[in-house]
């Protein structure tokens, strides 16, 4: 009886749902035809499939990466990848452009799957449209979603420990330093980031073995949008509760925990370690602001993910996991990744 007042209440979220955004979703297919026309005049390109990406900050830079590269690899295999949601007058939701997207009948959705109680009926629902979903970053398991792509989180929070456990012993040798560095790490709010969740599961067992000799905890921030997180990393560093380590798990919190820490002079006071290698990121690393940063490969990801779904939309079939593989860049690999960005010409460093 629960399960079916579940899904009667779902139902007329849809039906609700469907009146609210039909002025959203009829603007999406709108820019969505003027889009494929543009292309196709510019490149005498015919798209046979239009696929949705759908994240959770549209505008973040990480996510500018992932999408470049699913775009350019989609404008190959004769797809046109729409980075949904950007231009949009308002900012909708992640279960709202899913929405959105299954109105205007895409042939295929991305997303960055977040942990919304209707996330994994909007997927199942997409499925039953004849819409493939296809998770990114972070992942909803138990829906009908294709495959997943990322990647291997609790991997890269024991690569986060081993960085956290290099600080403290560097800390440790500083005359007068305390016995236990407080070290602290930027989360997203409530949990909802399985991919966070997972890499901070990965850091307290690889920290596990030496507690005595720091106070590890973590800090929620309410969105991961730029001013909420300078907003919580500048009540940190001004605090009487300062970390003398900052862990960053997005690219967002890396820029504003760098910016804070030259802007209010405590650089060698807080030591950094970073998320993802754009070009300021790495500058402040060969700058010694930033100890170090991990990057999953965001362009290859973006690849990754616009290959499995036009497999999948060909052969109707792709492997259930698919794989990215992430990069530790410190003070004495750095310079390799800002020659090669150099070379490459590829803004926000080697990617």
């Amino acid at each position: 009886m629960v399960q079916g007042n579940r899904t009667g209440k779902f139902l007329i979220a849809v039906v609700m749902g469907v009146i609210l955004l039909a002025m959203g979703a009829a603007n999406v297919i709108w820019d969505r035809n003027m889009a494929l026309g543009q292309e196709s005049d510019a490149d005498s390109a015919v798209y046979q499939y239009h696929i949705a990406m759908i994240g959770s900050s549209p505008y973040d830079e990480f996510w500018a990466s992932v999408y470049e590269g699913a775009n350019e690899t989609g404008k190959a295999c004769g797809a046109f990848v729409e980075n949904f949601g950007q231009g949009l007058e308002a900012d909708y939701t992640v279960e709202e452009l899913m929405q959105m997207a299954i109105a205007a009948k895409v042939d295929g959705i991305i997303v960055e799957a977040d942990k919304g109680d209707g996330m994994k009926e909007w997927i199942d629902l997409a499925a039953g449209e004849g819409i493939p979903v296809m998770t990114i970053l972070s992942d909803a398991p138990n829906s009908s979603r294709i495959s997943f792509v990322s990647g291997n989180s609790y991997a890269l929070g024991e690569v986060y420990g081993s960085q956290i456990l290099e600080a403290v012993q560097e800390r440790g040798r500083e005359e007068g330093a305390p016995k236990a560095a407080k070290v602290a790490v930027l989360i997203n709010a409530g949990g909802k980031n399985s991919q966070q969740g997972l890499i901070y599961s990965g850091i307290r067992e690889a920290v596990s073995a030496s507690p005595e000799r720091m106070n590890l905890s973590t800090v929620s921030i309410d969105s991961q949008g730029r001013f909420e997180s300078e907003e919580t990393v500048r009540n940190l560093v001004l605090g009487e509760e300062r970390p003398d380590i900052l862990v960053c798990l997005s690219a967002v919190d890396t820029i504003s925990a760098y910016q804070c820490v030259v802007d209010y002079n405590m650089v060698g006071k807080i030591t950094i370690i970073g998320y993802y290698s754009s070009e300021e990121t790495l500058e402040e690393i060969r700058r010694g602001v930033v100890k170090s940063t991990i990057s999953i490969n965001a362009g290859e990801m973006g690849k990754t993910a616009a290959e499995g779904m036009y497999d999948f939309l060909t052969k109707e079939h792709v492997s259930e996991y698919l794989p990215v593989a992430s990069e530790l860049i410190t003070l004495e690999n750095v310079g390799s990744y800002i020659e090669g960005a150099e070379k490459e010409g590829i803004k926000g460093g080697r990617l």
